[in-house]
């Protein structure tokens, strides 16, 4: 998913990653909440990248409260301004992955999404593993206590 108040960035970022992964987009962090609050799939989304500087909610603020709902999906935040207690908020509040100062490199922003989502499945690989272990265990604990 990415995040952009600006029809500009959003349609630059959705022309570098649409090639390679469905992308949703959302004009603002409130839009964002809305489509992801109402999606029966929203656990499959692997990325989230958000502009930090939007009207009504900044980039951490949406990740903030994405946390709860997408807890698994990786976070990245776009912005045009360095700002050391946005970059301290976004990593210590919001848990973000990455953070990209615009204009950024297409190929490099396509590399960092990439290895975000990489990110993303190995962690869902990960989980379905232990699931699978711990089914398998209590199988055998139940089969021991039938004994």
């Amino acid at each position: 998913m990415i995040v952009d108040d600006k029809s500009a960035n959003l349609s630059v970022m959705a022309a570098i990653l649409r090639p390679h992964f469905r992308v949703l987009e959302a004009n603002d962090g409130q839009e964002a909440l809305t489509m992801l609050q109402t999606m029966d799939d929203a656990q499959e989304v692997a990325c989230i990248v958000s502009d930090h500087r939007m009207p009504r909610m900044t980039g951490v603020e949406l990740f903030e409260q994405l946390q709860p709902l997408l807890p698994n999906a990786v976070r990245i935040i776009v912005t045009g301004y360095i700002d050391v207690d946005a970059v301290v908020d976004a990593i210590n509040k919001a848990e973000v992955y990455k953070f990209i100062v615009k204009p950024f490199d297409a190929r490099e922003f396509l590399a960092m999404v990439q290895r975000a989502v990489d990110k993303f499945d190995e962690e869902q690989n990960r989980h379905a593993g232990l699931l699978a272990e711990n089914r398998a265990l209590q199988a055998r604990i139940a089969a021991l206590e039938a004994r």
